[in-house]
């Protein structure tokens, strides 16, 4: 089936430890494409170095996101760090001076993040009416949210900044030693109709489903540059590279990632081809001994035959008398002979197949 991909839809990241979590969702994608590359190496040997074939090697599954917000949890991926609720933040207010050479904030001081030089509480005032090069430092008291500083005098407003603790401040530290972290990723696009040839409605091309893109482990590049102007916004990338993922079975093979092909209100009977019963033949039956039938659709072009849900199916047996068939797909054998059975996909009856029964003993 042939569709139009365009768009972006909402991708999922989560946690790969347990319990799993949802770490965000993001919705404000302007990109999200994937690359799937291996290289190869000619075999060549034989009159005049024939190609016999190539080897394939270096495979990669890589992805690249890119959204128009900005998220702290973005960051934290990419790093490789952990966001911590409770910050230093820096603090601007305008005070009036009611005690003469001395400053009085509203909030409790403390000192600037990773000052190694003192103990002291720094912070930094000027007068309205002076440019920002004229910042002058001092000092705090913590516990009376107070500074002296020479030469101001009572009713003189005064432009103070300093650190103080936020309680619902989020941080994150840019350690020296960066490691991404790995996220389990559903990346999702949309999948529009094709136009029928002769069609123009519009509608036509609209939204019948999505491919879903799933990437168990997904290691986000390091690199981060957030690039703001005066008339423009900054912009995230969410790129990076799928590692590999076993199913756990021995001698299996590794995969990087699935893509689903999920057209909406479609099962697994509208594509198919074709139907056939595993065991078409059923024989050496003996009366009041029984056996389901598997039955499996099978579809056109590279797509595996699928076993179908029996309650799918309508079922129909030729002589009663030999055996009788359940709405299950259940055969009971009743007396010694031989029969047929039919089956029909009850949403597309144009889907059928058979096979035979034979009861040879009796009970």
């Amino acid at each position: 089936m042939q569709v139009i991909v365009a768009g972006v839809m909402p991708c999922e990241l989560y946690t790969i430890d347990k319990p799993r979590q949802l770490i965000c969702t993001a919705t404000a994608l302007t990109e999200n494409s994937f690359t799937i590359n291996a290289e190869a190496d000619e075999v060549r040997g034989g009159t005049s170095n024939m190609l016999q074939g190539k080897y394939f090697h270096n495979s990669s599954f890589k992805a690249q996101l890119t959204s128009a917000t900005v998220s702290l949890e973005y960051i934290a991926m990419k790093i490789g760090s952990d966001i911590q609720v409770g910050a230093e933040v820096w603090e601007q207010e305008s005070v009036v001076i009611s005690t003469a050479n001395e400053i009085a904030i509203s909030k409790t001081p403390t000192r600037l993040p990773y000052d190694t030089i003192d103990d002291d509480i720094y912070g930094f005032y000027k007068l309205p009416n002076e440019s920002d090069e004229n910042w002058k430092p001092i000092v705090f008291n913590a516990e009376t949210k107070k500074a002296e500083v020479n030469g101001l005098t009572v009713g003189t407003t005064v432009c103070v900044k300093y650190v103080s603790t936020n309680s619902g401040a989020r941080k994150i530290e840019v350690l020296s030693e960066i490691i991404p972290k790995i996220v389990y990723m559903v990346m999702k696009v949309p999948e529009l109709q094709v136009s029928q040839v002769g069609v123009e409605d519009i509608s036509s091309s609209s939204k019948i489903g999505e491919m879903q893109i799933t990437v168990p482990k997904f290691l986000l590049t390091p690199h981060i540059e957030m690039k703001n102007t005066a008339s423009a916004h900054g912009t995230m990338q969410l790129d990076g590279e799928a590692l590999v993922c076993y199913d756990g079975t021995c001698g299996g093979s590794g995969r990087y990632a699935t893509i689903t092909e999920f057209i909406y209100n479609k099962d697994d009977l509208a594509d198919a081809s074709g139907l056939y019963i595993k065991n078409s033949n059923i024989d050496d039956l003996a009366v009041n001994d029984t056996a389901k039938l598997e039955v499996y659709a099978t579809y056109n072009g590279l797509t595996l035959p699928k076993k179908i849900d029996n309650s799918k199916l309508t079922f129909t047996i030729g002589d009663q008398a030999v055996a009788t068939v359940s709405n299950a797909g259940v055969i009971t054998a009743v007396g010694a002979g031989n029969t047929t059975i039919e089956v029909v996909a009850t949403s597309k009856p144009t889907l059928s197949c058979g096979g035979t029964v034979e009861v040879t003993t009796q009970a």
